[in-house]
């Protein structure tokens, strides 16, 4: 059974079909200018002691990879006992449509840290600009040797140091101190954190693996991930349905699982079914029970992908972003059908959204809300929500697994695009602009957290906002 350490407390998307427009197109994750505006893709990590204030990240950049965006990616081990060998490995990849390599370095005969550094740089070298993910498993969590609390703190922390890895694993059981300095150290450099857990001899419960996952979230990992071993098909759906909660409790949060073995096949070939952010495969040697070789599984995930329904685009921010002017222009320009919800809300009661707010209050007006925006989410297409709809968790969870865009606007900007806030019943009583500026407090956190792309639109006709969404969609 899985413990969590002393230390710590307690949708997937589908890759565009090949006649789907290039807003199914996987983001990156950088700072960019495109027509006045900026455009940002990411927060920062949590802090190792920052849990009480935990917001969701949209994603894990790697290079050009963005880990918890776009289709699951392909990780790929690289195992052997030597240098020469695993640089043999490297060229094999060469043709292999393979995201991220994983360096498993506790299989070197040499694990001392100027040989592991050493074998780092050459590796770095010889991947290019492909992802490297450093990984020293433990002999407790099925690596290959032993090796002790400090000895695993020092080499870590010298590979962190390297800036020659771009993501470090970091075992959600080791000493407590141990993996505190290193997520620490990873933080502080930019190295993102994949906390893991590993059970070779059973699969925990469904509501004990999520315990476990959201433990490795607090203790500031840009990634949890869990592997374990099922015993009967019942096991591999409470894997499935652990990471399933997860995605929908932290959206935006990227969860790594899959039962190992050959029961549990399906959680590597479909991980876009639970919602985990990348399996495993493999170009020689496994790594894990039940890995299996790339060429064999891509063929998979393309069928699953090419029968799974587009993502939507939603469009949130606050009253005055844009959303409904943006949103038609949006759909025209990528081909596809455009739907506001506030819109066919007030078709559908046959009144006005004040009048609903007036009439039957505001949490009734969020029900019909919630109910409707869940159906349209269901169609590709772009969506204009509610500047409130995000707010509610059903509608928060179900956003993930499609492209989220945030309009960014200040409080003042839209003040002067809404006038005195005339048919939007949260602004009527009081000073638009000082009730936004209360809105954009409470309401902000959550927009990032969710947003896969942001745009600040403060001066920027919706034309210029569409382009660079588009150019933002089509960039990869």
């Amino acid at each position: 059974m899985i413990g969590l350490p002393k230390s710590a407390s307690v949708m997937p998307v589908a890759r565009h079909r090949a006649r789907a427009p290039a807003m199914l197109r996987p983001w990156v994750d950088v700072r960019e200018r495109s027509a006045g505006m900026s455009l940002l893709h990411a927060t920062d990590p949590p802090s190792v002691d920052a849990a009480a204030t935990l917001s969701p990240m949209s994603s894990v950049q790697l290079r050009g990879v963005a880990l918890g965006q776009g289709r699951p990616k392909v990780i790929v081990p690289l195992v052997g006992t030597d240098l020469d060998g695993l640089l043999t490995t490297v060229a094999d990849l060469t043709p292999v449509a393979a995201d991220i390599v994983e360096w498993r370095a506790d299989l070197l005969a040499d694990c001392s840290v100027a040989a592991v550094l050493k074998g780092a740089a050459r590796l770095r070298e010889a991947l290019g600009e492909r992802p490297l993910l450093f990984t020293f498993r433990t002999r407790a969590e099925g690596g290959q040797q032993e090796i002790t609390p400090e000895q695993y703190r020092e080499l870590n922390l010298a590979v962190v140091a390297s800036g020659l890895v771009d993501a470090v694993d970091v075992e959600h059981r080791v000493e407590p101190a141990a993996g505190d300095a290193v997520i620490a150290a990873a933080r502080t450099a930019g190295v993102p954190v994949i906390g893991s857990v590993h059970d070779f001899t059973t699969t925990p419960p469904a509501d004990e693996l999520v315990e476990i996952l959201a433990g490795i979230r607090q203790r500031g990992c840009a990634v949890a991930k869990a592997a374990v071993m099922p015993h009967s098909p019942a096991d591999v759906l409470e894997v499935m349905v652990a990471t399933r909660t997860m995605v929908t409790r932290y959206p935006g949060f990227p969860v790594l699982t899959m039962a190992m073995g050959g029961l549990g096949l399906i959680t590597r070939l479909a991980p876009q079914l639970s919602g985990s952010c990348a399996t495993f495969a493999t170009v020689g040697a496994a790594s894990a029970p039940g890995q299996i070789p790339v060429g064999e599984l891509r063929p998979v995930m393309d069928l699953i992908d090419a029968h799974l329904p587009a993502p939507a685009i939603a469009l949130i921010g606050l009253p005055g972003s844009g959303k409904s002017t943006v949103g038609p222009r949006l759909a025209e320009r990528l081909g596809v059908p455009h739907r506001d919800v506030d819109q066919l809300l007030e078709q559908q009661q046959g009144r006005s959204i004040t009048e609903i707010f007036a009439t039957d209050g505001e949490a009734h007006f969020r029900e019909l809300e919630r109910d409707l925006t869940l159906e349209l989410l269901a169609a590709p297409g772009v969506l204009s929500l509610g500047g409130g709809a995000p707010m509610t968790p059903a509608i928060a969870a179900a956003l993930t697994g499609h492209q989220v865009v945030w309009l960014q606007v200040d409080p003042g900007t839209a003040t002067s695009r809404i006038g005195s806030g005339h048919g939007r019943p949260l602004l009527a009583g009081e000073d638009p602009r000082a009730r936004l500026e209360r809105l954009l407090a409470e309401r902000g956190p959550t927009y990032a957290g969710l947003a896969t792309i942001t745009v600040d639109t403060n001066r920027s006709s919706s034309q210029q906002v569409v382009d660079a969404v588009v150019a933002h969609l089509t960039d990869r």
